[in-house]
């Protein structure tokens, strides 16, 4: 069951790292929320490309962070089969996946631009099911 679980922890790290290196390396706008700004015939010049790139950045190297956090409880979670670990990884799933995913399901309601929020829920699921199965 260890390596299955731990499977689990990697495919949800590999997503937190997607996420990371998009917002922290990639293009500002990126393509959906550009599709989103073009809709709304907004210029991006000066002051406000210089805002949303400094939190395009901002929220990379936070979610590499996070990534790197939860790697590390994983792997400790995995190794020493702590239940603190396993909680502060499901929170922390939680706190950034019900979030993020929400933001990016009523950007989609309002615009119709298809927005990352599935790729959110399946890894906090993921998340969830990991945490499930490690306490069985």
């Amino acid at each position: 069951m260890f390596d299955f679980v731990f499977l689990f922890h990697l495919l949800i790290v590999a997503g937190i790292c997607y996420f990371a290196v998009i917002y922290a390396f990639g293009p500002v706008p990126n393509a959906y929320q550009g599709e989103i700004l073009q809709k709304e015939t907004t210029v991006l010049d000066g002051g406000l490309l210089l805002v949303m790139t400094s939190l395009y950045r901002t929220a990379g190297f936070a979610l590499f962070a996070a990534c790197l956090g939860y790697l590390a409880l994983a792997v400790g979670a995995a190794v020493t089969d702590l239940l603190w670990a396993k909680v502060i990884m499901l929170v922390m799933a939680l706190a950034v996946g019900g979030p993020v995913a929400m933001a990016a399901n009523r950007a989609e309601a309002g615009t119709g631009v298809q927005t990352p929020w599935r790729a959110v829920v399946g890894l906090t699921v993921a998340a969830i099911l990991a945490f499930i199965i490690s306490v069985i």
